[in-house]
Order: C-alpha cells, then sequence, then structure tokens
C-alpha cells in the first residue's frame, strides 16, 4: 500500500464526508458532527485550506491513490501543536495511520512546530501504538476525562519533540 500526504481539495467533500460518516467513532470527540453531511464538509475544507500555517496543518492522507483520512495538528503556540487524526474502517491496520504521523511529524517541523502532544484514551490500543512507533512518549494522564457526552475515559497524553 502506499500512502502519502496532501493538502485537502475542495473536491474532496464527498469522499471526506464518507469517511466520517464511516470512521470508528468509539474514541473520537463529538468535536467530529455525526451524522457529517457535505455542507460541513465543504467548509471544513475551506477552514483547513485558509488557516493553513496559521492556526493549524491539515492534510489528506491519500492510501493507493484514495482519501482514507485526516491528520491535523492546531497550533497552541510557543512551537506545540495538538495531533489528531482519523481514517477510513478499510484503511486501518495497514500501516497507514503509522506512516502518516511519521511524515506528518516532518511537515510540522519544516513549519516550525517543536514539540507535538496527542491525546488517546487507554482503550485506543492502535492509535497508542502508532504514537510509540513515532517516537512519541505519553508524558501524563488525563483520569476519568469526558472525552464525549457519552464517553469518559483515561486520557493518556503523549508528546514528541521535533
Amino acid at each position: 500500500m502506499t500512502t502519502e500526504l496532501r493538502h485537502w481539495q475542495n473536491s474532496d467533500a464527498e469522499i471526506l464526508t464518507e469517511i466520517c460518516n464511516n470512521t470508528d467513532r468509539t474514541f473520537l470527540t463529538d468535536a467530529l458532527p455525526f451524522p457529517y453531511n457535505e455542507d460541513y464538509a465543504a467548509k471544513r475544507i475551506e477552514y483547513c485550506l485558509t488557516e493553513e500555517g496559521k492556526a493549524g496543518f491539515y492534510r489528506a492522507i491519500v492510501a493507493d491513490g484514495k482519501v482514507a483520512g485526516n491528520i491535523d495538528a492546531v497550533v497552541a503556540g510557543n512551537g506545540e501543536a495538538i495531533l489528531g487524526y482519523y481514517l477510513s474502517p478499510d484503511a486501518c491496520g495497514k500501516g497507514t495511520a503509522t506512516f502518516a504521523v511519521k511524515e506528518f511529524c516532518r511537515i510540522a517541523a519544516e513549519n516550525g512546530i517543536k514539540l507535538l502532544t496527542a491525546r488517546v484514551c487507554r482503550g485506543n490500543s492502535a492509535s497508542i501504538r502508532v504514537l510509540e512507533k513515532n517516537g512519541f512518549s505519553q508524558t501524563g494522564i488525563l483520569k476519568n476525562y469526558p472525552v464525549k457526552k457519552t464517553l469518559r475515559c483515561d486520557v493518556l497524553i503523549f508528546k514528541k519533540k521535533l
């Protein structure tokens, strides 16, 4: 499987909608609306394009030529940013996220980010493995943290110096 990261394009609204409606939401926050519609996708893509390099860095994850997910980092100031990512179910378990995080760390560093932080529910073992494979270290824990209206979990905080 070949994987690459690219900027979002306006023409990606339909596939972004499909991914967001089909991705495993077990550990995702309510910040990603459900159901997700094309109007929201179009607005999100426009935001990604206009705020690139200002509010954060936003990329589509492309696997074998098809958009398969999202990876982004919201700038927190002082050279720090908060990493997030999600994949369509058919892209999971194939090394796609591991590659995406590795490549995104390079992009973030090239754009002046010195420290990436990621927050992951303790039960999200796949995401924890992705971060550890990419050199992130657990630096803290938020006990019984409200991730969404229906889920509280221990949130593990991972960091990586770039």
